[in-house]
């Protein structure tokens, strides 16, 4: 893949023509290395020019809704596009790590995603993975160029301050979209952006695109819903209602009224198969120049049509709402050059802005304005009055926004990896996979239910079990059986009682339904879950993790440019670049020095080094299958079939070697790192948490992990740490801590409890490390489940009459 070297390439490839010459600006600025804040209205083409503009570098896609997610990534990734591009929210989990992927030839260099995904991920809470995965993502975000699509729908104090950190944090250029942003907050995000390393490096391009034609949209106060036979309904009429609850009984009104009418029901809470079928029968119905089909047309859905649905209508209903909604929802009628409209809007009651509270002062602005302008034309002077409504509250989020350190409070956010601040610094409607049903280990197919639901009134009268993946047992494990804020934040996965509600296709979850709970059961699932590690020598392991560099060499070179490593800020040195690789390799080296322990080796079938190797035959096939060259590859070993499964002759588990592998070099790395502190515990814990946060959701550290332990096969270590590619390093079993007795193992414990990673460290480094190990130690074990390698370890072992 590539990517267009020019914006007239860019035109050509999709068959477009220019609309704006501010779609240029975009390219050109962009290009340049500038931050980019573009203002424009629906219809302008801001995708088309922001993903035309990418080069080569990672970017991550950013939007509100996963509907607009689905949306945008089709539309872009349709017809010739030079880059690969990838989806990930709850229910398109294509991209779980949002990087590059593992093919160099053809890498993932632009990932569509929702809010709750990017901005949990820079956090270090990500939802997409499990909580041991924790520490792959934050890099991902700090090295990308970070786009946020639809700006004004972020609430300023949660997600717009979280993506406002997270650019100021980022050492890319980034692009913030908006078709209704007020003037003192554009000025307010121009500033901010001046003030990163990329806005400090290159400067901001605030552009305002031009609105290329004005249709005549009548704007008009409803007498509100409850008399449906009185609404008034055109050829095709869209109906925008706040609430779920809302828009089911309107439809349910509607469908019962006699009406010679045709209703499409719209909103999150339909399965995704039956959602894709009504947004694909409502694009083809609503689109334009659509032929007529006998039939009034009416969709009734909540804001997921909002923003980044190609549809017209000649009516539209919709509840009131913040200015800036209001602006996105009329943008879905008379659409198409030409066409016009009548725009009802109906008011709420005092007390009901839910889910709008925080916007409560400017909803009620937006009502005198519309109520005295009533039966006026939406023309473009009145549509600015609405757009610079929010000035005050604007006024207000800046002053709270300047109290605040954003780089500080990133860093603290970072290293408290407090899943609980995704309330109060993402949204409060981050989502669950949910389904009815009774045992959570079937297959299902799931909705995405924002969380709040379940602390809040929606369920409160259906009894609902909240689980957890657990990445060791592969299963779903209970995390409570009340629906209390603090476990359903960490849940999974909730199932709802089939005995207090049901689904319908054309309905949704609604608890007035009898049945549905075949709908979620899904038989086309039928995972198996195969570790598929055969003996892997511990040699190959290292060497593979060595090989897979090149698949994160992206990441190495952001590592390079940080300043703790001596790097520019946006770009490294000759010496960064050499500190850079040198802490990538020791992190690998040192990685998996806690399965060296005869223990850990005899709980995989492995004896002790005075022993025999389980295989007579040394496992050659490794080497030959993989391009390896080993120095013996009879033992010991870093993976087997077993995973562990073989009891210890006491019962306990088998020994958790990252924390050992860590203490085994705490004292060589901080003379390494001439005993600079800030430097040395980012190294030392991303040995440690190689397999996740080694503390729970509540930030406890288990003292059951830290015992007693040996490292033996130095010979083998020395001899190993010999060879390429660690010959040039020197490192050796000399400068180790080797063994640690029960005693001292308590000590272990309470240094870890007591030295967790802080601000004050190089917090960055951190997860960049912890990223670059991760990933190659992911993409090393896979190459051990290859079938090549199976196949001849299953005939190995056979011959040897060794049984797993």
């Amino acid at each position: 893949m590539g990517y267009y070297k020019t914006f007239d390439e860019a035109l050509n490839a999709k068959n477009f023509k220019e609309r704006s010459p501010g779609q240029r600006r975009v390219f050109d600025a962009f290009r340049a290395g500038k931050h980019i804040i573009l203002k424009a209205p629906t219809g302008w083409g801001k995708t088309f020019a922001v993903t035309s503009a990418l080069e080569e570098g990672h970017a991550i896609y950013s939007l509100p809704l996963r509907v607009l997610v689905d949306s945008l990534a089709k539309d872009v990734a349709e017809g010739t596009f030079p880059k690969r591009v990838a989806v990930q929210h709850g229910a398109r989990k294509e991209h779980t790590f949002l990087d590059k992927g593992q093919d160099l030839d053809n890498p993932i260099d632009l990932i569509f995603t929702t809010l709750d995904q990017s901005l949990s991920a820079f956090l270090g809470i990500p939802i997409g993975v499990g909580y041991r995965q924790g520490n792959i993502l934050p890099a991902v975000i700090d090295a990308s160029h970070l786009i946020f699509d639809e700006f004004h729908l972020l609430e300023p104090q949660r997600s717009m301050s979280t993506a406002l950190y997270a650019i100021k944090q980022s050492q890319q250029n980034c692009i913030i979209l908006t078709a209704t942003l007020s003037s003192t907050m554009l000025e307010f995000l121009e500033a901010e952006l001046s003030d990163s390393p990329a806005g400090k490096a290159h400067g901001v391009e605030v552009i305002i695109g031009e609105r290329p034609f004005v249709n005549p949209k009548e704007i008009r106060q409803g007498a509100g819903f409850d008399n449906i036979e009185n609404l008034p309904l055109g050829e095709k009429t869209i109906i925008i209602r706040n609430r779920i609850e809302w828009a089911k009984t309107t439809a349910r009104l509607l469908r019962d009224s006699g009406q010679d009418v045709e209703v499409h029901l719209l909103h999150s809470e339909l399965l995704p198969d039956d959602r894709t079928k009504i947004e694909k029968r409502a694009k083809d119905i609503f689109r334009k120049d659509a032929p007529r089909s006998g039939k009034k047309q009416v969709l009734v859905a909540t804001q997921v049509v909002e923003a980044g649905i190609d549809i017209s209508c000649d009516v539209m209903h919709i509840d009131l709402c913040p200015p800036a909604s209001l602006i996105q929802r009329v943008g879905r009628s008379a659409r198409y050059q030409g066409e016009s409209a009548t725009i009802y809007w109906h008011d709420v009651e005092e007390g009901n802005y839910s889910p709008y509270a925080y916007a409560k002062d400017d909803i009620n602005k937006l009502r005198a304005l519309l109520q005295e302008n009533d039966r006026r034309q939406l023309d473009p002077e009145l549509e600015e009055q609405i757009v610079e409504i929010p000035r005050v509250s604007d006024q207000a989020f800046i002053k709270f926004f300047k109290t605040r350190n954003p780089k500080e409070e990133t860093l603290e956010l970072r290293t408290l990896r407090d899943y609980e601040q995704y309330r109060e610094r993402i949204r409060d409607i981050n989502s669950i996979n949910v389904a009815i049903g009774t045992k959570p280990n079937l297959n299902y197919k799931f909705l995405s239910v924002a969380k709040s639901k379940f602390y809040g009134k929606r369920f409160e009268n259906v009894p609902t079990a909240f689980y957890r993946f657990n990445s060791e047992t592969k299963t779903n494990e209970p995390v409570s059986g009340e629906k209390d804020n603090r476990f359903v934040q960490i849940a999974d996965m909730a199932l709802l009682s089939p005995e207090h509600i049901g689904y319908d296709p054309t309905i949704g979850l609604d608890e007035s339904i009898q049945g549905g709970e075949g709908y979620f059961l899904d038989e086309s699932q039928k995972e198996q879950w195969d570790y598929g590690y055969r003996l892997e020598p511990y040699e190959a392991h290292l060497q593979l993790l060595h090989r897979e560099k090149s698949k994160v060499r992206w990441m190495i070179e952001e590592l390079a440019k940080l300043q703790d490593l001596g790097g520019a800020g946006t770009s490294s040195t000759g010496h960064s670049r050499e500190l850079a690789e040198g802490l990538v390799d020791f992190v690998i080296w040192a990685h998996d020095l806690g399965k060296l322990t005869p223990e850990w080796q005899a709980a995989h079938n492995v004896l002790d080094p005075e022993g025999i190797s389980p295989s007579e035959k040394p496992l050659d096939f490794f080497a030959e299958g993989l391009g390896l060259k080993l120095l013996n590859s009879k033992f010991p070993i870093a993976h087997s079939e077993t995973g562990g499964k073989y009891a210890r002759q006491d019962g306990a588990k088998i020994p958790s070697h990252a924390w050992i592998s860590a203490w085994a070099v705490k004292d060589m790395l901080f003379q390494m790192v001439q005993q600079s502190e800030r430097l040395f515990y980012p190294v030392i814990w991303t040995i440690a948490e190689h397999h996740g946060y080694l503390r729970n959701f509540s930030g406890d550290l288990s003292t059951k992990r830290f015992e007693a332990y040996e490292i033996g096969y130095l010979d083998y270590l020395d001899s190993m740490s010999e060879q390429a590619p660690w010959e040039e390093y020197g490192w050796n079993s000399s400068y180790l801590k080797t063994s640690l007795s029960k005693e001292e193992a308590k000590e272990a414990h309470l240094w870890f409890d007591s030295h967790p990673l802080q601000k004050e460290h190089a917090v960055s480094v951190y997860y960049m490390l912890s990223y670059i190990l991760r990933r190659c130690d992911q993409l090393a074990t896979s190459h051990v489940s290859s079938a090549t390698l199976k196949a001849a370890a299953n005939s190995v072992n056979q011959e040897n009459g060794f049984i797993l």
